[in-house]
């Protein structure tokens, strides 16, 4: 497996000079590991953004190419963030905007009940954004506060979930996760969450927790099916103004800085939108580098 650790070059491509199967060796601060290829020529690394080998690594060396899994660790001079958008195309204008402003490591969370999904997905992927699948899940005032068509049930059937989850999961695409679309109540729910959970890691999903619930079960369902888990630090836009942003930003920054990853959730407001587009901008300069949900998130007992 290729292990990329330290700190990202943000996707741009590597070049490399010689590897070593058992002296990794060190490039502007990134260890690089590359297992199986003794004494070969490394000719370049680069990550993959698009098609069947999607977010892996293709390693050029000088007598074969190949793909490896790679993954970060949050140690070293650079520290990682992850911000992901939720609710992504129901409206036009904010995704438009999402798309046209914000960098690609920022992933991108799309409801199931937008209108042309395909193509602002599609948009999406070929722009470098990493997908999440947004599901409806019930929340505590539910049916009074309503995610929308096939919400999961904390009351239904594991099969009867399950086959709404299923129409969720057709509902377009391209996504390399599933995160809720309120679901407070679900998620709490653990006996019910269970089979959802199961059945999203089957599919070589990540299931991302959006924080927004402090009794949401997903961490420990998650850990316990061996299915590859995020969860966000912190909700950027909970109080939805400028200057709240922009402090919920600088206390992921710190987050980031004292424990090497940190993660973060907004909504698709044009606030929230522009102020996190403008923080990316200068968020390398500082040493933070902005990274996809597929590279932080845990896959706890595979060590991958």
């Amino acid at each position: 497996m290729f292990r990329k650790r330290n700190r990202s070059l943000t996707f741009e491509s590597l070049e490399v000079r010689r590897v070593f199967a058992a002296n990794p060796i060190t490039l502007n601060g990134d260890v690089i590991h590359v297992r199986g290829t003794s004494h070969a020529d490394v000719i370049n690394v680069e990550r993959v953004t698009s098609g069947p080998n999607l977010d892996k690594v293709h390693v050029t060396l000088n007598d074969r190419e190949e793909f490896f899994d790679y993954d970060y660790n949050g140690t070293g001079t650079g520290s990682i963030s992850k911000v992901v958008i939720e609710g992504l195309g129901i409206g036009a204008n904010s995704t438009a905007e999402a798309l046209a402003k914000l960098p690609a490591p920022v992933t991108l969370a799309f409801a199931p009940y937008g209108t042309d999904l395909e193509r602002w997905v599609a948009r999406a992927r070929r722009e470098n954004h990493e997908v999440l699948l947004q599901v409806g899940m019930e929340p505590f005032d539910y049916p009074d506060n309503d995610p929308g068509p096939q919400t999961l049930l904390a009351s239904l059937t594991p099969e009867q979930n399950l086959d709404r989850l299923h129409w969720f999961l057709s509902r377009f695409q391209g996504y390399v996760g599933v995160t809720s679309l309120m679901g407070a109540r679900f998620t709490a729910a653990d006996q019910a969450l269970g089979p959802v959970i199961r059945e999203i890691g089957k599919r070589g999903l990540i299931y991302f927790d959006d924080g927004s619930s402090p009794r949401s079960a997903a961490s420990q369902t998650s850990g316990a099916s061996n299915v590859a888990f995020a969860r966000a630090d912190a909700v950027l836009d909970a109080v939805p103004t400028a200057a709240e942003i922009d402090n919920a930003l600088a206390r992921l920054e710190a987050t980031a800085r004292n424990r090497g990853v940190a993660i973060g959730a907004a909504s698709a407001l044009p606030v929230s939108i522009e102020r996190i587009a403008q923080w990316a901008k200068a968020a390398e300069s500082r040493g933070i580098v902005l990274v996809p949900v597929s590279m932080v998130a845990n896959r706890a007992k595979t060590g991958s």
